[in-house]
């Protein structure tokens, strides 16, 4: 079976940064700079973590970052390219979630930063960056113009995306001067995000049926049409315990239900 093909310039920038994700091989190959025919030799920088055959077969093993080097002799001597690489882990994921997750990933819409720690509940910086990169992707946000009236983003690394979120009316503050990126994401919460991302960028109206969760009273009033919306869209679900409208959104089922939002 033929292995998904990378190609690398052994001098330029067509490949700034490798992904490579454990467990799944990949094939490299070279772009030589003009009038040169040589062989490459590949080699990683921690074996351990990530091995690479001198003819550019590449295996992880692990989680973490490290460099491939392509070498090449030349009549000036030796040319080599150091590609930073960083190994990311999908089978981390739930069985349920894998197929899903795995297919965002590969539609270049989850950022690597995201894609370990699957159960992890999700905060609300992560939530931002989420969002912001399905939009760069599927949409891009055009020329925005933006203030920022919170606090506690000073070297957040996510500030950029909240930002944007916020002027897009998808995510908004914890009072009007905090954002709290760090704290987590209820279920609830959510399915607002979801059901304002889908409006901002689809034109759905966010109109939903009536709910019949069995916990449907806990579901906040400010929540209650953007719950019936995504429930009715099929991007979020619940199950015999109801909504749960109070629990902790995990990075996963985050994850799978904007899929779900890019499949619709």
């Amino acid at each position: 079976m033929e292995l998904p093909r990378v190609t690398v310039e052994v001098q330029g920038d067509r490949v700034a940064n490798l992904v490579v994700r454990a467990g799944v091989e990949v094939q490299l190959e070279a772009v030589l700079p003009e009038g040169m025919d040589s062989e490459i030799q590949w080699s990683s920088g921690d074996p351990g973590l990530l091995q690479v055959t001198a003819d550019g077969r590449v295996t992880a093993s692990g989680l973490g970052q490290t460099v491939i080097t392509a070498g090449v002799t030349g009549r000036r001597g030796v040319i080599s390219a150091q590609i930073p690489t960083q190994i990311v882990d999908l089978r981390n994921a739930s069985g349920w979630a894998y197929e899903d997750v795995t297919a965002y990933y590969l539609a270049q819409l989850l950022p690597t930063s995201l894609c370990s720690e699957f159960q992890k509940g999700l905060t609300r910086g992560e939530l931002a960056r989420l969002c912001d990169q399905y939009v760069q992707k599927r949409h891009g946000w055009g020329t925005m113009l933006f203030t920022n009236p919170y606090t506690d983003l000073d070297g957040c690394p996510d500030f950029l995306a909240i930002l944007r979120c916020r002027s897009a009316g998808l995510m908004e503050g914890t009072s009007e001067t905090t954002f709290s990126p760090d704290g987590t994401v209820t279920r609830q919460q959510a399915a607002v995000v979801l059901a304002r991302l889908a409006a901002y960028l689809y034109g759905d109206d966010g109109s939903g049926g009536t709910l019949t969760y069995p916990d449907a009273g806990e579901i906040s009033a400010w929540a209650a049409p953007s719950v019936a919306a995504v429930t009715e869209a099929g991007v979020m679900q619940g199950t015999e315990k109801g909504f749960q409208p109070l629990e902790v959104m995990t990075r996963e089922q985050m994850i799978t239900a904007l899929f779900r939002v890019d499949q619709a």
